[in-house]
């Protein structure tokens, strides 16, 4: 298992007065669908394979989008090409209510967990928690063993869905939970060396990560596009948790986890 790194999905947050705007769905076929969104002007989205975005609107609902790109940018493809409009558009979107305001789970989601974009992820008010302090919520991660369901359950609570491909006793279900040892004293651990590592360290121990996706290596989500606001760990080469805290992780056993 490499070392946690990080992935990052657009966020944006509406207000009662942010007009909506178009997206269209462009799967199963061009402009499917469209809704109307409350997106704010001034939203970004990577474009990159499979860009996602979460809008947290005012109402306590929130919407999820897969493959997402803005108008006027040539839109990524779940299998068929569509030309540029003056719309946003995205290959699945979730309109999920109660949203972030909910548990997070039992409505769907791009994921391939079920669970909504909007739970778990690491947010700007985390990393600027008061030295010594915790973050207050477990992490969302996508990891690479995923199971199939041949041996171990295919997905388990918070989960409501899996897309693992892995069969064998070494799979871990989506929704299973991570838990880092809690000897372990993350203010003096040596190869931890900032800050920002050491309260990710003490909410790995408290909260631990949940398995929300299957994706390469142990990759912790975190919310990006937020305008001028830098993460910690940028740039890129400092996004690591050291890999010597690897080996002192557990699964918690996921018959037991009931919420």
């Amino acid at each position: 298992m490499a070392a946690p790194s990080t992935s990052s999905s657009g966020s944006a947050t509406a207000t009662s007065s942010t007009p909506n705007v178009t997206v269209q769905l462009n799967f199963p076929s061009c402009d499917y669908k469209r809704f109307q969104v409350p997106i704010p002007a001034g939203t970004v989205v990577e474009s990159l394979t499979e860009s996602t975005l979460t809008v947290m609107a005012a109402d306590g609902s929130e919407w999820d989008f897969f493959k997402i790109t803005a108008p006027g940018v040539t839109p990524l493809s779940s299998g068929v090409q569509c030309p540029a409009t003056a719309n946003w558009a995205a290959t699945a979107v979730y309109h999920l209510n109660p949203g972030w305001t909910g548990s997070g789970s039992g409505q769907g989601s791009p994921r391939g967990s079920g669970t909504a974009f909007g739970t778990g992820m690491i947010r700007p008010r985390d990393t600027q928690t008061p030295a010594g302090g915790t973050w207050d919520h477990a992490i969302a991660f996508a990891y690479h063993n995923t199971c199939d369901g041949t041996s171990h359950p295919r997905y388990v609570y918070p989960a409501t869905a899996g897309d693992g491909f892995t069969g064998g006793l070494g799979c871990i279900p989506m929704g299973g939970r991570f838990q880092l040892d809690p000897s372990i004293n993350c203010a003096t651990w040596a190869s931890i060396k900032y800050e920002w590592m050491r309260q990710e360290c003490r909410t790995l121990q408290k909260y631990g990560a949940i398995v929300v996706d299957t994706g390469d290596a142990f990759i912790t989500q975190y919310y990006t596009s937020l305008g001028s606001y830098t993460y910690p760990w940028s740039p890129a080469w400092d996004v690591y948790l050291p890999m010597d805290l690897m080996s002192h992780f557990r699964v918690i056993d996921w018959t037991q986890w009931t919420g």
